[in-house]
């Protein structure tokens, strides 16, 4: 294929003899890197001291600097004064083969292709991003790998309904930044008008279908689907989990109750008993109630995805013999599920519906907003030591001394006591290594330290040929020496346990529907299934509660915390086991997936 066909397509080869003659396999990753940056931003710049570590050849790395500025392929800019240097592709020499209409082409199509959702998946499912790289740690998650090639189509027509919402709530983050730092919008290559030229043409192909893509995991174990880095992507925007397409099914007899519980939740109905809800949720089809929605603003907009999949649900519920609306099936404050079980923490089970009949919130407290609670509960379970006055106003919540004193409380005496003990225990006695053999129910793996200190500086010259100057300059760039920062790491050590059961639970869950799109802690599945998911769900729940003991014992080895000769632990897992109300015979509801 020669250069102009070449470019059109998406594809840019490296100078054959240039390559060959610098012969240093990192020849072509930079180049390629160079190019595909360049596509995403024709500005966009990467680091010289970045690619002439990858080359470990000084000699080779200011030839390859050289010829290739000399060719016009590159620009390198090496500041001696500022001690930095920047490498980019010349977008000026593919004006050889291209014009500047054909090249902006190019990249818009290269940048819709990036953004759409991906059409197929991968049967890999033991790859883990980690700080060593994308590695195999010992985790496997077939169900979330089979997740991720369920397809599934948009509803086009109430896409094309809602279509400048939508849209809107697409690019809310980048109009923000556009009005913080007053700018125009991006141009037609950016990615405000990629964003709509993609809801455009969800629009346009009804019968295209999706899926999530390949599965990667984190180190925890919680999956990373492809689909997550894309423009309208089910997970990520709330519109088009609303307006997810699946293979029709007739919805059977028993699947009725859970749409209209379904319907009870998005309309955010707090009665106290499932039956109620079920009432609710069928009064409110008969009524068809739909939220009101102001579309006028972003905050109005935040609820749109409810009105959205209300509507199709009191459409499908007309022809209930071609169902193709999935519902969600959420947990509860997973978090706070998971800890309660592990501890048999009667409060913690009650109040997250894990047991018990009557439903409840947990995050409901009087005098203070769900909002107030959630935002500055959440962090603390999962580790942060921030007082809920630094994080209410990290998240413009308005708060008062009143507020404070009452969510203090909560945390200290109430409600959330045991779960911020247990957190307080794992991060004051953990003694975290570099890498650790971790075990936690089923699972053996490992995980590597990500949190890090800066140890001093040191200077690295780096050299290269300056474009511009025509000549090989040297800048002296300061490196900081970066070190395990192990006492920060204790903190990672308490959502370590956490997310690894709740992906377990995931994966097992995913494992066992046919068509599902796991998320973290919720479920998006065809209503037929959802008795299925909960009794997968609390089948799982009792099988982590009969052997909790074990886990812990398991967990707390694995991070080194000494139950038999450090003092300190004892005390402090006593008076933990002292303010835990204990449940009797552990009963695990369904009804905790709301």
């Amino acid at each position: 294929m020669d250069r102009r066909n070449q470019i059109l397509n998406g594809i840019l080869s490296s100078p054959v003899q240039i390559r060959d003659f610098v012969n240093n396999p990192e020849f072509d990753n930079m180049f390629q890197s160079l190019w595909h940056n360049y596509l995403l931003n024709e500005e966009a710049e990467t680091s010289v001291a970045y690619w002439a570590d990858r080359f470990n050849d000084t000699k080779a790395f200011v030839v390859a600097t050289r010829l290739l500025s000399k060719g016009g392929w590159i620009i390198v800019k090496m500041n001696p004064t500022t001690h930095w240097g920047t490498i980019k592709l010349n977008g000026s020499k593919l004006l050889k083969w291209v014009s500047k209409e054909e090249l902006k082409q190019v990249r818009k199509e290269f940048k819709f292709n990036k953004y759409m959702m991906p059409a197929s998946g991968s049967s890999v499912d033991n790859i883990a991003k980690t700080p060593k790289g994308k590695i195999d740690i010992g985790l496997s998650r077939p169900g979330t790998a089979k997740a991720g090639q369920n397809k599934f189509k948009y509803d086009n027509k109430m896409l094309w309904k809602y279509r400048k919402p939508i849209i809107q709530n697409v690019t809310k983050s980048m109009r923000k930044l556009a009005q913080q730092i007053d700018i125009a919008l991006e141009d037609e290559t950016g990615y405000a008008y990629i964003s709509e030229e993609l809801v455009n043409a969800y629009i346009a192909e009804p019968d295209k279908e999706f899926c999530m893509g390949k599965a990667l995991m984190d180190s925890r174990g919680r999956a990373i689907f492809e689909g997550l880095s894309k423009v309208a992507n089910p997970i990520g925007f709330k519109d088009f989990r609303a307006l997810i397409k699946i293979e029709p099914r007739p919805l059977n007899p028993l699947a009725y109750s859970q749409v209209f519980l379904a319907i009870s939740e998005l309309l955010g109905y707090k009665l106290p008993s499932v039956e109620e809800r079920i009432q609710a949720g069928r009064e409110a089809y008969q009524k068809r109630i739909l939220p009101k929605i102001d579309m006028t603003t972003d905050e109005g907009r935040e609820e749109l995805h409810e009105r959205i999949w209300l509507e199709r649900i009191y459409k499908a519920l007309e022809n209930p013999s071609q169902w193709d609306v999935p519902i969600e099936l959420d947990q509860t404050a997973s978090a706070l599920q998971f800890m309660g079980i592990l501890l048999n923490d009667k409060g913690l089970l009650d109040g997250t519906n894990v047991i018990g009949s009557e439903l409840k919130d947990i995050w409901t407290i009087d005098g203070l907003a769900r909002n107030q609670v959630k935002k500055a509960i959440t962090p603390r379970i999962y580790g942060s030591q921030a007082e809920p006055a630094k994080l209410w106003n990290k998240n413009h919540i308005k708060y008062n001394i009143c507020d404070v004193k009452t969510i203090n409380n909560e945390i200290n005496h109430g409600r959330f006591a045991t779960a911020n003990m247990f957190k307080d225990f794992i991060i004051d006695n953990a003694n975290p290594e570099e890498e650790m053999k971790i075990k936690i129910f089923n699972e053996e793996f490992t995980v590597f330290c990500n949190k890090y200190e800066t140890r001093g500086e040191y200077i690295q010259p780096y050299v290269a040929y300056d474009t511009e100057a025509k000549e090989i300059r040297v800048i002296k760039h300061t490196h900081t020496k970066r070190v395990a920062d192990l006492d920060s790491f204790r903190t990672y050590l308490v959502t370590l346990l956490i997310h690894n059961l709740d992906s377990q639970l995931a994966d097992h869950i995913a494992n066992n529907v046919d068509w599902i799109i796991p998320i973290y802690d919720a479920f998006i599945i065809h209503p037929n299934d959802a008795k299925t998911v909960r009794k997968l769900f609390v089948d799982f729940m009792l099988e982590i509660s009969n052997n909790r003991d074990t886990i812990l014992k398991d967990y707390f080895q694995s991070i080194n915390i000494d139950l038999k000769t450090n003092k300190r632990a004892i005390i402090q897992w006593n008076k933990l086991q002292e303010k835990i109300e204990k449940v009797g015979e552990f009963i695990p509801q369904g009804t905790a997936l709301k």
